[in-house]
């Protein structure tokens, strides 16, 4: 269970850089604000791993795999608003020479 709030916490912080930088992109390319699918799968993410501590604890009772399906749609809409920021990097590192 720590494990999984360690991890949780990792990600947190990953997804914030990658927001931060999303956002800062994002003003100089004059895109859409995609980069608040971001910020809301954080919120989800922090969400989730408080429903596992309150599980943990016996507060509340919740089903495992319905934090586990949370945290995979985090996944997913993280990877989907980072890759509309950054798929030119994709272009760039498969160009060919």
């Amino acid at each position: 269970m720590i494990s999984l709030v360690v991890l949780d916490a990792s990600y947190i912080i990953i997804l914030s850089i990658i927001a931060y930088m999303s956002r800062k992109l994002g003003t100089a390319l004059r895109r859409p604000p995609v980069y608040l699918v971001i910020v809301f799968s954080v919120i989800v993410l922090i969400c989730s791993s408080v429903l596992d501590i309150l599980n943990t604890n016996n507060i509340l009772n919740v089903s495992h795999s319905v934090t586990i399906v949370l945290r995979v749609v985090v996944s997913i809409m993280s990877l989907w608003s980072t890759y509309t920021y950054w798929n030119w990097l994709l272009g760039e590192f498969f160009k060919k020479k």
